[in-house]
């Protein structure tokens, strides 16, 4: 199982259009898009990073309305734009809201940083579980303005996405390794008691383990197809994949304990 960073590194390298290249097909409207930057940027926002499972009560965005297509260049003053991938982004209902019609440059001069064209490295870091500027730079201020970076409600949901998966992971290794202690002791695979007690650690594990699994790095619901036909390009997106961490189901599960007679 490949779940999500408790907090995500923020992107060293722009984030690689690998879907839709211009020529290879027509243009469609932008909703027959969606599967195709689902996979482009890691069911995560472009601009805040929160995943699907951030915001979704299932494994997965589908039917949920918290993700959709944000046009960087708005359709209303970039007409030509409109269907065009490139000006496509995948998004959290939070960061579209506060954007709204914002437009592409302030009236002091800043400009919205894209993230296909930047790394969010060299202008942002976490602190807090907010993201800030690493310097005084005026992109970099306009950008976390215009999508409300740090809205409450992000900033509630990265806290809550770090404890879970930090305490999922300590329940799940302290539990298994409890659990075995125990039924290696002299009777533990017979004992009442022992067996009991171990019983009530797997299920301690087996809930730490559901609550891993509501973190998964690619969701339940990701589509196998996309319209462009690319199919080799249904992975995650570099900055992603190098941070996700592999869960070894099966070697956490180890042997069930011994029903007493």
């Amino acid at each position: 199982m490949r779940i999500l960073p408790p907090t995500p590194v923020l992107p060293s390298q722009p984030i690689v259009r690998r879907h839709y290249r211009i020529g290879v097909r027509e243009r469609l409207d932008d909703r027959s898009y969606l599967p195709c930057l689902r996979w482009e940027f890691g069911f995560s926002c472009a601009f805040c990073l929160l995943h699907e499972a951030d915001l979704s009560a299932g494994r997965g965005a589908d039917g949920w309305g918290m993700f959709w297509v944000e046009h960087f260049a708005p359709k209303s003053h970039y007409p030509d734009k409109a269907d065009s991938y490139e000006n496509l982004f995948y998004v959290c209902r939070f960061c579209s809201q506060a954007r709204g019609a914002i437009p592409l440059t302030s009236p002091d001069g800043g400009r919205l940083l894209n993230p296909c064209e930047v790394a969010w490295a060299d202008y942002f870091r976490f602190d807090n579980d907010r993201i800030i500027p690493l310097q005084d730079d005026p992109d970099a201020s306009y950008t976390i303005e215009a999508f409300d970076l740090n809205d409450h409600r992000k900033l509630a949901a990265r806290r809550f996405r770090r404890s879970a998966i930090t305490r999922s992971l300590d329940a799940l290794v302290r539990a298994r390794e409890l659990r075995d202690r125990l039924l290696d002791q002299p009777g533990g695979n017979t004992g009442t008691e022992h067996v009991e007690v171990a019983q009530v650690l797997d299920r301690m594990a087996s809930f730490a383990l559901g609550n891993l699994f509501h973190f998964s790095a690619i969701p339940e619901d990701a589509s196998t197809a996309c319209s462009c036909g690319f199919a080799e390009q249904r992975e995650l997106p570099a900055w992603l994949d190098e941070q996700v961490l592999e869960i070894d189901e099966s070697a956490l599960a180890g042997p069930k304990p011994i029903s007493p007679l």
